[in-house]
């Protein structure tokens, strides 16, 4: 699973290396320009890209040696049979442009332009390639020496290929969240910039073909309105949205849908759908999705006014996954750094906030401390290292989200709760977890609730939630969910067999050996078999998860807390000095605070929040005289951040 190093805006990833940003408008669409228009046959030349802005924002490539990188554009055959607003269907391509970096010249050592076709991504084949004689920086043009006659029932993707001799960004990219545009291949693996890396870019590239009017009545299966997920024994609908792309008004036109070996049809008849226009359908029989497993669903239209067509666009797939119970999924992250790395400081402080300001049932945190810049980290373990090794990370700070890559600078809090939306594949829930001195111990219970493959893995491993000896040179005094020990190997434990919509326990316990050490870095790192590097018992809980080993997907995460009234006001970063009077209390008491309130939360000494109130101003009165006597921890929140201190109720 090696990956390219890329570079994101405003964060600096990759130690002593700086990126450049500049404002960009959001918005995406794709985007074409209309250059001129051909003689009688209904023919055009189109400038066709999927860019909404011209302007560099980032580069792309690697910092460590030379590398051959191929970014290509998609359009798929539905793209190809219709071009925006032009009612029309590609037909050739005349000339590809791509944007090169201009301060990554010197490291150019070849370029050509490429096309592939294919019905996917990984199946496409090289159908062109022109090399490129002078790459310039900014913009370069390449007029294909043949023309490309299209395949318009294959998917198309057209780009360059770029060779540097040493490291360097040569491939620049545009802001924009496109994910089909952004594919990349290095070596044999394709990466989605936007889909598989989860970030918000899109690689410059544009082209201009040659699109041909389509004659008389034609029809194009624009999108599929069906779920991705549905509970077992719901009642399909599957819904559509067809485009007339010929040059007469469609009154009808017939559909079938087929799905597990069943097919089921309908005429369409009485419309009234303009040139160019869409007109959205619904089946009125629906499907009974009496499994849990993966239903394939085939929709086909045909038959436009009652006259045969191209079927080149009129069909669409769907994989609808029926599972026994739908669940929401934690989202796991894993965060790679190192106490030796400068701008590890403050990508952590702002995965901490982000984390702050979530909802702590949505996620699960892991922190693994690496051997590098420098010496290291004291707390780097070799299990760390694994996991290192099967992301193929090159590069600290780096954050992967449900086992896929995420910039730290492109995540939020929206993303979080987005992700937090998707149906789970596996119920995951604690059973009994506890821990006595140095052992600790949990039973995990896992219901399947789809039929789970053969490369899933379930991991556990222990977690400390705050440390603070393994501060080095980057400014970080407080590392948060540092990994210590797994309890499954590194690299995960294989499943017991399941069926689905059962629960299987599965157990974990891990003893630590020795007394604590604390090594000078991460050249001599902690042996488990003698030593351990635990500074609080009491702070520590294990984060579990399962997760396909070939893809890298986490299907569900969880964590096992014995001790969750642990606190330590330290792990509160003090964004706002705020007051608790009186201190003890005993009926009530009034917070004031240097910033605007938000949120304020009482908290006791189990863990478990007893009071949640949204506050707004300076000050805000909690009545406790219902609460039993004790030590409560009061949290608050406001637009700088999280503070808290403790009080007693007496």
């Amino acid at each position: 699973m090696k990956k390219i190093f890329t570079f994101f805006a405003s964060m600096l990833l990759i130690c002593g290396i700086t990126a450049q940003q500049l404002e960009l408008n959001p918005s995406f669409k794709p985007t074409q320009e209309n250059l001129t228009t051909s003689d009688a046959k209904g023919e055009s030349q189109q400038e066709i890209t999927w860019l909404t802005s011209e302007t560099q924002a980032i580069t792309y490539g690697n910092g460590n040696t030379g590398t051959t990188i191929m970014p290509l554009m998609e359009f798929t055959a539905y793209d190809i049979a219709f071009i925006d607003s032009q009612e029309g269907r590609i037909k050739s391509i005349e000339k590809i442009m791509f944007f090169i970096n201009s301060e990554a010249l010197t490291v150019i050592s070849g370029a050509r332009v490429v096309v592939r076709q294919g019905a996917n991504i990984t199946s496409s084949n090289e159908v062109v390639t022109q090399t490129v004689a002078n790459v310039v920086g900014g913009w370069n043009t390449v007029e294909l020496s043949t023309p490309y006659i299209v395949d318009p029932s294959q998917g198309l993707y057209i780009g360059y290929e770029v060779s540097t001799s040493a490291a360097g960004y040569p491939v620049s990219l545009a802001s924009g969240s496109e994910a089909k545009q952004a594919w990349t291949k290095n070596s044999t693996d394709y990466i989605n910039l936007v889909a598989d890396q989860g970030h918000s870019y899109v690689f410059m590239i544009k082209a201009l073909a040659t699109v041909e009017e389509l004659e008389g009545p034609h029809i194009q299966l624009k999108s599929l309105d069906v779920p991705s997920a549905a509970e077992i024994d719901d009642d399909l609908t599957v819904k559509g949205v067809v485009r007339n792309i010929g040059t007469e008004e469609m009154t009808s036109f017939s559909a079938l849908y087929t799905i597990d070996g069943n097919t089921i049809e309908e005429n369409f008849t009485g419309l009234s759908v303009a040139e160019g226009a869409t007109y959205e359908f619904t089946f009125t029989e629906t499907y009974k999705l009496d499994e849990a497993k993966s239903y394939s669903l085939l929709v086909e239209v045909s038959d436009p006014n009652g006259v045969e067509d191209d079927a080149a666009n009129n069909s669409l797939n769907a994989e609808i996954l029926v599972l026994a119970e739908l669940v929401s999924k934690v989202v796991l992250h894993e965060g790679f750094s190192s106490s030796t790395c400068p701008p590890c400081n403050s990508g952590n402080a702002k995965l901490k906030g982000i984390l702050n300001a979530a909802d702590k049932s949505k996620y699960a945190n892991i922190k693994y401390q690496m051997n590098w810049p420098s010496t290291g980290d004291p707390y780097y373990t070799a299990e760390g290292g694994v996991k290192k090794s099967f992301y193929g990370v090159e590069g600290v700070p780096d954050l992967y989200v449900n086992g896929k890559s995420q910039g730290i600078s492109d995540y939020s809090v929206d993303k979080l709760n987005a992700l937090a939306t998707a149906n789970a594949f596996i119920k995951m829930t604690t059973g009994n977890v506890a821990r006595n001195d140095k052992t600790i111990s949990v039973d995990i219970a896992v219901t399947p609730l789809t039929t789970p493959n053969s490369d899933l893995r379930i991991f556990a491993a222990i977690v400390e939630k705050q440390t603070k000896k393994n501060k080095k040179t980057n400014g970080e005094s407080l590392f948060y969910d540092v990994m210590k020990k797994f309890m499954s190997s590194a690299s995960g434990d294989a499943l017991p067999t399941m069926t689905v919509g059962t629960p299987v326990t599965i157990s974990f316990t891990y003893t630590f050996n020795g007394d604590y050490r604390l090594p000078g870095n991460a050249n001599n790192p902690i042996n488990h078999a003698t030593e351990h590097s635990v500074e609080d018992f009491d702070a520590l809980k294990v984060v579990y998860w399962i997760q396909d080993i070939k893809t890298g997907e986490v299907w569900q995460s969880g964590i096992a807390d014995p001790n969750p009234g642990w606190s330590s006001i330290e792990d509160y970063k003090e964004t706002t000095t705020f007051s608790v009077q009186p201190n003890p209390a005993t009926t009530q008491f009034t917070i004031t605070s240097e910033q605007n309130l938000t949120q304020v939360t009482l908290i006791n000494m189990l863990g478990q929040v007893v009071l949640d109130e949204t506050a707004n101003g300076t000050h805000h009165q909690i009545n406790v005289g219902s609460l039993a006597k004790g030590f409560y921890l009061v949290r608050i929140m406001t637009e700088e951040g999280v503070s808290a201190q403790k009080i007693l109720i007496q």
